[in-house]
């Protein structure tokens, strides 16, 4: 089941951007390059989750904050 949830991911938001094309909920304001800077912020937000725990513990290893 644990090998599923990670393709699953970016698997929902593309499904989302597509039933987003087909069935608009409204008229929203037109913003020049939404879906690229869609993609774009998926991506990075999912590059800082995958890099950002190493580097946390990293810098961070040794030190607790309980003990």
């Amino acid at each position: 089941m644990e090998d599923v949830i990670g393709p699953l991911i970016p698997l929902t938001f593309a499904f989302m951007l597509v039933v987003e094309r087909i069935f608009r909920a409204k008229d929203s304001p037109k913003i020049r390059w939404w879906l690229v800077k869609g993609i774009l912020g998926f991506v990075f937000l999912g590059v800082m989750n995958a890099t950002l725990p190493a580097v946390m513990l990293a810098l961070f290893g040794d030190h607790t904050l309980l003990k």
